[in-house]
């Protein structure tokens, strides 16, 4: 659409409560990171695994997006975000006398 931006990124892994977006005048930051532990005690056998997966990705906003009004969507490992864009004022002739 002709008012907003649309960004779509897909975030495979990651739970809503472990992405965050952050904006500003200058741009949109999404981060992302997921840590996980697996540990097996039994007799004789001990293993244990760790995992940790980030991500990390700012994109620039023109100056005719409304920063402060951002919506976010997650859903299906995808990140959407809608940026509304501010109304802009039509120029006005104005005749020389």
């Amino acid at each position: 659409m002709e008012d907003e931006i649309q960004i779509e990124i897909e975030l495979p892994g990651f739970r809503k409560e472990e992405i965050m977006v952050q904006a500003t005048k200058d741009g949109v930051e999404i981060r992302a990171q997921n840590k996980s532990k697996y540990e097996l005690k039994k007799k004789n056998v001990y293993k244990y695994e760790s995992n940790y997966s980030g991500y990390y990705k700012k994109f620039s906003i023109p100056k005719e997006a409304d920063y402060e009004n951002i919506k976010t969507e997650y859903e299906n490992n995808i990140l959407r975000i809608t940026i509304p864009k501010l109304k802009t004022q039509k120029k006005k002739l104005i005749k020389i006398q």
